[in-house]
């Protein structure tokens, strides 16, 4: 895990070439390494087919292995950040975590933002307001500056009123506070410490 975060070429290869197209065939323990490494080293010619697979398979696990790999693509930003509005491909119960893997990916994450902000009565509408509140509070878990933290107050504050956000939108609140204290706090030293 830590070696696909730091895009060790020689894991990275080492990963890829246990890739097979049936992925029934992949070690279940090690798939979804092998389908972000290959993804990493070979985006433009396996997208396409990672997102058919996904659509083909009813195994769960497949498919989270499937998503966790298609959400690491670098070039394909705005097909991951449609497939938010398309449930007959992204089930509405995979919803949320599709938005979790694309605020896990740095290029992906200012867009599902954007998205989520822009589209939040669609978001009331597949979830019927059942699980509604897992989305700020997921959100807020991916906030490290101040402005971003500014947005999301001036967006949630006035949904305070509706009692399935209201404590969510408090807690979330105190742990971004807690978050920018802290990175305010420790940043000379690290600072200090990698600059020597």
């Amino acid at each position: 895990g830590l070696a696909l975060f730091t895009e060790n070429p020689e894991i990275l290869g080492e990963l890829s070439e246990k890739y097979e197209t049936d992925y029934e065939k992949i070690h279940p323990e090690l798939r979804f390494a092998v389908l972000r490494a290959k993804m990493k080293l070979d985006e433009p010619e396996v997208f396409d087919e990672m997102l058919a697979k996904y659509q083909e398979t009813s195994d769960p696990e497949m498919r989270s292995d499937i998503l966790l790999a298609l959400t690491s693509a670098e070039q394909h930003n705005d097909t991951l950040i449609d497939l938010l509005k398309k449930p007959k491909i992204v089930r509405p119960q995979d919803h949320l975590h599709l938005f979790i893997y694309l605020m896990r990916n740095g290029k992906t994450a200012p867009l599902a933002t954007k998205w989520l902000y822009e589209n939040w009565d669609y978001l009331e509408k597949m979830t019927g307001e059942k699980s509604i509140e897992d989305y700020p509070r997921a959100l807020a878990s991916f906030i490290r500056t101040v402005k971003d933290s500014n947005d999301f107050d001036e967006f949630f504050g006035p949904k305070m009123d509706n009692p399935v956000l209201t404590r969510t939108i408090e807690v979330a609140k105190g742990d971004i506070f807690a978050r920018l204290r802290l990175i305010q706090m420790d940043s000379d030293d690290v600072h200090r410490h990698l600059l020597g």
